[in-house]
């Protein structure tokens, strides 16, 4: 049915988009052990994506809708009994992608906030290696708002074991410098700016300041006039209100 559902969902893309690429998940929830039963229609601009959280008694200790709710404190020390299984499954991976010819993206993988923070960060560490040695593609799951996250959106702060793991740069912020936390209410001096239209220099002072409060209200941060005089149709008793260049 999903090999179906592919070629019937690529036909329709490839009507509209002949160029765009398409990820193409495997069956079974992304389970990368059910690779090998897609088929693919005659279209090789194709990414395999597949998601990897083996073993799932750590990744997702506590969590129930994994039947994983009674197991808690597993950790992931990396061992070579730990990785070994680990680096069968992305052996396997990347052998069927050189046969296939097909790339592959793991398109997630991460350990849930109930693990140590120093098992997260060594398993999450070692999957990215393995990642990056078999040329794959990857997506951390996930940014925020779940129990996986690697930011925490009510502090405003990243878990920074994470970030070290995931190779990516630590900020260290400095008194007074810019803090992460002002991203859940930032300031006006951080809001994007607008162009604004003027019908030439026809405008009222009481408008010019309830659109001013209008875009302050919904967090515009500033403004660049342009006044065109390119009004259609002129209307004649404003021609000189339009093209003047005199200030009240």
């Amino acid at each position: 049915l999903w090999n179906r559902v592919v070629a019937r969902v690529t036909r329709i893309i490839r009507e509209q988009n002949s160029g765009k690429t398409i990820l193409v998940g495997t069956p079974s929830l992304g389970q990368h052990w059910t690779i090998g039963l897609l088929e693919f229609p005659d279209d090789w601009n194709m990414i395999v994506d597949a998601h990897y959280y083996l073993p799932q008694t750590f990744t997702h200790q506590g969590l129930s809708y994994a039947m994983a709710g009674n197991l808690h404190d597993i950790p992931w020390m990396g061992t070579e009994a730990d990785k070994s299984p680990i680096e069968h499954d992305f052996s396997f991976l990347a052998r069927w992608s050189q046969r296939t010819g097909r790339p592959v993206c793991i398109g997630e993988y991460g350990v849930c906030a109930n693990a140590d923070d120093a098992s997260r960060a060594r398993y999450v560490a070692f999957i990215r290696s393995l990642i990056e040695q078999y040329g794959m593609s990857s997506h951390y799951w996930t940014y925020h708002r779940d129990i996986f996250q690697a930011f925490d959106e009510q502090t405003g702060q990243w878990n920074d074991s994470l970030l070290k793991a995931l190779n990516l740069p630590v900020r260290k912020e400095e008194k007074g410098s810019f803090q992460t936390s002002q991203f859940l209410n930032p300031d006006l001096k951080y809001a994007p700016m607008v162009r604004w239209w003027w019908p030439g220099n026809d405008v009222d002072n009481t408008e010019l300041k309830r659109e001013l409060e209008l875009f302050a209200n919904n967090h515009i941060g500033g403004v660049e006039i342009q006044s065109s005089a390119l009004v259609v149709p002129m209307p004649q008793d404003r021609v000189g209100a339009i093209m003047s260049f005199d200030t009240d």
